[in-house]
């Protein structure tokens, strides 16, 4: 993998201005752009390893040099092996910056880095592409409009084992720099969906809803692929789901709250659904 390493020490050098200006642009327009970054070692490596023929910039305040993961950091910018598609790579502009000077880009008090500007690996798709993927697991959001609980939900669906991920308008981007944060690299595991219209499918559809007409969680068979429907944090799954799924189903839980909060929802729901698969096994 080739990459040019420049240092870089006052606030009008071009490459600054033009990163700061994607850093501090509202996550709809980087979201329009195509241009999403993410900071810190652990996120760092994951878009070295999973996807690094999308990498743009990378931003390394002069502190990290010292750094005990820093070997492991330059080893993998020079490491052409790491992409999946070596031939696809082009060059990427590595930029070394005074640490008064990465503090600007950063959005962390306390800021270590790297930081690394990269194009991300979003798949829009039609309703026949989604079910192309066959009896397979998924978690739909509906307008899950957080980015922290989008995060918090895909880091959760990574570690059940649930690839397929579908969303639908109003979602918030899932390579937006608080939800690739809150999901530590889970975005990379996953598969992405965005539909405007409600496919086909042939698994049951389990939608959370709160009305009292629902079906407990634990009263149900989850052994067998499922489609999960996860709506906005104040509205809910919206009617037209409502009325798609099989069943809607709600987690038995105590009247000192309303609800729970949507990502804590899919904790529950999916590893439920885990603890039965795994203890039909051992069966």
């Amino acid at each position: 993998m080739k990459f040019e390493l420049q240092r870089i020490e006052s606030t009008k050098n071009t490459a600054f201005k033009q990163a700061l200006k994607w850093l501090k642009a509202p996550a709809a327009k980087n979201r329009t752009n195509q241009v999403a970054w993410c900071e810190g070692l652990h996120l760092a490596f994951e878009v070295f390893q999973h996807a690094a023929h999308t990498i743009e910039q990378v931003w390394l305040p002069q502190s990290l040099f010292q750094h005990n993961e820093f070997s492991r950091l330059k080893n993998l910018l020079t490491d052409c092996a790491t992409a999946k598609k070596p031939e696809s790579l082009s060059t990427y502009s590595v930029f070394e910056v005074p640490d008064w000077l990465y503090c600007k880009l950063s959005e962390q008090e306390c800021p270590v880095g790297p930081l690394v500007v990269f194009k991300p690996l979003v798949v829009e798709s039609t309703s026949a592409q989604i079910q192309q993927h066959g009896l397979s697991d998924w978690v739909i959001l509906d307008g899950v409009q957080d980015p922290n609980n989008l995060g918090a939900i895909l880091r959760t669906c990574a570690a059940a084992s649930v690839q397929h991920i579908g969303l639908t308008s109003g979602c918030a981007w899932p390579w937006g720099s608080k939800a690739l944060r809150a999901g530590m690299g889970a975005q990379w595991h996953l598969k992405f969906f965005e539909s405007h219209q409600l496919p086909n499918f042939s698994q049951s559809i389990y939608a959370t809803h709160l009305a009292s007409s629902s079906v407990p969680l634990y009263s149900l068979n989850l052994t067998q692929p499922t489609v999960w429907v996860f709506g906005h944090e104040g509205q809910g799954v919206c009617v037209e789901w409502l009325e798609k799924a099989n069943c809607c189903v709600r987690i038995p839980q105590s009247t000192a709250v309303e609800s729970l909060n949507v990502a804590s929802s899919v904790a529950i729901v999916l590893f439920e659904q885990m603890r039965q698969r795994i203890n039909s096994i051992n069966c």
